[in-house]
């Protein structure tokens, strides 16, 4: 994937068109109630792995279950998935840490944060 965009294999991916796929679930001012709520959506569009969320008013910790395409790019573009959801959300100096890659044997698990304006 980085051969076609460009950009280093550690940078997030970019993610398009959100603000109309989850415009529903979107609140500004309140990125805590979408990764609340993130374990629904991953439902709506997965038909395997499970997710886990603890959420607060300023992060978020993710974690990525069972799914049967963990690959390093998988966890790039979650990344930049979360970082535009929180974004979205109104969500000030987001900062997304992929703690554990998932390499098929280990869940994956990311910490998001951020501010609040």
């Amino acid at each position: 994937m980085a051969r076609l965009t460009g950009a280093s294999p550690e940078t997030p991916l970019p993610i398009k068109g959100f603000d109309h796929i989850y415009a529903a679930l979107i609140r500004p001012g309140r990125p805590d109630f979408v990764f609340a709520r993130y374990a629904n959506i991953w439902r709506l569009y997965h038909d395997n792995g499970e997710v886990r969320v603890r959420s607060a008013p300023d992060r978020a910790d993710i974690e990525i279950i069972g799914y049967l395409v963990q690959q390093h790019e998988f966890c790039r573009l979650q990344t930049g998935h979360f970082t535009a959801l929180a974004e979205l959300s109104g969500a000030e100096d987001v900062k997304v840490e992929l703690i554990n890659k998932a390499d098929g044997s280990a869940p994956a698990r990311w910490r998001c944060q951020w501010r609040l304006a």
